[in-house]
């Protein structure tokens, strides 16, 4: 053996830069598994985008009911639910009120009127069986606060014209 190989009988092949079947096989079921996580991802996180906008809706629908219920203190809200449907979702919106005591040792009907405080709270369901559900709650004066004079009414003056900041005449 001085330097030459010796021939085994088997023809050498050459060996190229290209892949075998199964590692062409292998490759596609790794990026078939890629692709299927990869969608369900997607899926699951269209699904939060859209509870989120659900959600969403549903607060604005509570903060506008409770606007609206604050805005007409001298009125109790409706006890009715509505229904609105948004972006094909039915919300159910109710609003509730009760007289409640700002001091919890004293009930409310113990207290003189103008004391005495609404609870509003204003609860919106949606979804199947109306299992998700927003609910915010407000106070306001039970007694609305004394009417404003109307613009052209003379507003009575709080210290007599003859007398000074101080109290003494000048």
């Amino acid at each position: 053996m001085n330097g030459q190989m010796r021939n085994t009988g088997k023809p050498r092949r050459p060996r190229g830069g290209g892949f075998t079947l199964i590692e062409v096989l292998v490759a596609i079921a790794l990026l078939a598994i890629a692709g299927g996580v990869l969608l369900a991802a997607q899926g699951s996180g269209n699904r939060l985008v859209r509870k989120a906008l659900e959600r969403e809706t549903a607060t604005w629908l509570a903060q506008a009911r409770l606007a609206e219920a604050a805005a007409h203190p001298d009125r109790p809200p409706p006890e009715d639910a509505d229904a609105d449907i948004y972006e094909g979702v039915q919300y159910e919106t109710r609003v509730e009120y009760r007289d409640v005591s700002p001091v919890p040792e004293i009930a409310p009907a113990d207290l003189p009127p103008s004391l005495r405080l609404i609870e509003l709270r204003v609860i919106v369901r949606w979804g199947e069986a109306g299992e998700e559900r927003v609910q915010l709650t407000a106070y306001r004066p039970a007694r609305p606060l004394a009417a404003q004079p109307a613009a052209g009414d003379k507003k009575p003056d709080a210290r007599p014209a003859d007398r000074n900041l101080l109290g003494r005449k000048s």
